[in-house]
């Protein structure tokens, strides 16, 4: 699905979601809208700074636009993966029992989550460790979400939603 098409339920309870490498991601339908609107934006503004640069400066010119500019995609997107490989990498939302918690949460209260083949899947091709470059693990690195975006983003927290898999598991 594109992001000009309808999402398939109310835009503020439909969440899209992508796997790669046994790693999952989840944004909502608004915050992906938004995300693609500005990645296009800023590939707009590094190859116009690239084409306005000499031959010899072209490459660094765009690098450098890129980072700057990093804060224009700056939607979070909410990264799983199995339990084994979420207790040693704590850049990773959750697991993926979390996941399957989240998605029996948001289900059960109206939402929907469709997969998206779309989505950039964070932490899915070791950039996060180091093994392209410090600059693609620094990029990579910012995509680390927080508590308060989770809570934003799903109306839950993670610590209320444990609770909620508690006392709704059948």
């Amino acid at each position: 699905m594109n992001p000009k098409q309808t999402p398939p339920a109310n835009n503020f309870r439909t969440f899209v979601t992508c796997s790669n490498n046994g790693v999952v991601a989840i944004m909502p339908w608004q915050s992906w809208k938004d995300y693609v609107a500005d990645y296009r934006q800023m590939n707009e503004i590094v190859e116009e700074l690239g084409r306005r640069a000499n031959i010899e400066e072209r490459h660094s010119v765009k690098e450098e636009a890129r980072t700057a500019i990093a804060h224009m995609n700056a939607e979070p997107i909410f990264t799983f993966c199995n339990d084994d490989r979420f207790k040693t990498s704590p850049w990773y939302t959750g697991s993926l029992s979390l996941l399957a918690k989240l998605k029996k949460y948001l289900g059960e209260n109206g939402g929907v989550t469709f997969n998206d083949s779309g989505i950039f899947v964070p932490f899915s091709n070791g950039a996060e460790v180091g093994i392209h470059g410090e600059d693609a693990q620094r990029s990579e690195l910012r995509n680390v979400t927080t508590a308060g975006q989770f809570r934003d983003a799903f109306g839950i927290s993670i610590e209320e939603l444990e609770h909620w898999a508690a006392a709704n598991a059948a």
